[in-house]
């Protein structure tokens, strides 16, 4: 089932993410994914998220901030 979603509401679902599911930006735009790239730091995870047409989404996903950190 291809799932949709906006990645700048929906931030926890980005994990489940995979190519074939469908983006939107919540203005119209909606296309399906062909690339998903994840850079993993130690202030959260970045994804870059490209597109049929060649967008790029950039979306950061940040832990927890409740979490101690322990800094």
């Amino acid at each position: 089932m291809i799932k949709v979603i906006n990645p700048y509401v929906e931030e926890s679902k980005l994990d489940e993410l995979k190519i074939g599911d469908a983006i939107t930006d919540g203005g119209g735009y909606t296309d399906i994914i062909v690339h998903i790239e994840t850079l993993i730091s130690s202030k959260g995870k970045l994804y870059s998220i490209t597109t049929r047409s060649g967008i790029i989404f950039s979306v950061n996903k940040y832990p927890n901030r409740n979490t101690p950190t322990g800094d």
